[in-house]
């Protein structure tokens, strides 16, 4: 056989050959294994801090603050988680609070009378030349302008000044002077004949206006009225024929009329 390529039969060949070679190499890629998928990388976010904390200045102790730091005193817990100021500032309050309850105290105590003066004023019994007063007493009340026996008293008063004196002598008459503590005399004078051993009760012919002036004489911002009381021959003698017999301060009492005397007031 000859091996010119323009051979029909050696043309027929070569086709054969390059036929089995593409097989083969159409084989070769359909066998070959897959490629790895590939790996898609997703960006990660950047992290961000948050910025630091911010410091406020100190704000001024408030009402509350201080109200709280003073009811700490009695709690001892709170008391124990108080710092050594906190401490000292309460203790310095409650000393103050303790003077200030101290002085007020002493103060009304001295002031403000618990007690009639007449017993400090007098040494009973008081001895005349007419008669003998055992007993003293000296106070304020409404005046009764109602019933078969009204005070003589002028119109308007509010509270007048008593003198209640328990008497012993002869017959006689008592004469009293009702004054302020500029001793200006507070109405007019009262005179009474009497005779024997009796209780008397003097009420002046004037008075307060007003219950609040009895306050201010009450606390000792006006000074205490005073009753001079005399003794004479009888009620229409002359001042000259009388002689005093005791002086008193009027007390801050202020009493009402009992049940009987209101009922020799009405005739009852």
């Amino acid at each position: 056989m000859s091996n010119d390529p323009t051979f029909p039969e050696n043309q027929a060949a070569e086709n054969h050959q390059d036929l089995q070679d593409a097989f083969v190499g159409f084989t070769a890629v359909d066998s070959c294994e897959p490629a790895e998928p590939a790996v898609t990388t997703t960006a990660q976010p950047e992290t961000i801090q948050p910025p630091p904390p911010t410091t406020w200045p100190t704000a001024p102790a408030t009402e509350t603050d201080v109200a709280t730091t003073i009811s700490a005193a009695t709690n001892p817990d709170k008391l124990s988680s108080l710092s050594a100021l906190e401490k000292l500032s309460i203790k310095i309050v409650l000393a103050v609070l303790l003077v200030a309850a101290a002085f007020t105290i002493y103060y009304f105590s001295r002031n403000i009378p618990v007690k009639s003066p007449i017993s400090r004023d007098l040494k009973l019994p008081v001895k005349g030349e007419r008669f003998t007063v055992s007993s003293v007493e000296s106070y304020w009340r409404k005046p009764n302008t109602r019933g078969e026996n009204p005070d003589i008293i002028r119109s308007g008063v509010e509270l007048a000044p008593v003198l209640k004196i328990k008497i012993t002598g002869d017959e006689g008459a008592i004469r009293i002077f009702f004054r302020d503590s500029d001793g200006i005399m507070i109405g007019d004078s009262v005179s009474r004949n009497i005779s024997g051993s009796e209780t008397h009760e003097f009420i002046a012919t004037d008075g307060l206006a007003h219950l609040g002036a009895h306050a201010a004489y009450r606390t000792g911002e006006n000074p205490r009225w005073i009753i001079h009381v005399y003794e004479g021959p009888s009620a229409d003698a002359p001042l000259t024929q009388f002689k005093k017999l005791l002086e008193t301060k009027i007390s801050a009492d202020i009493r009402e009329k009992t049940q009987d005397e209101k009922t020799q007031d009405t005739g009852l």
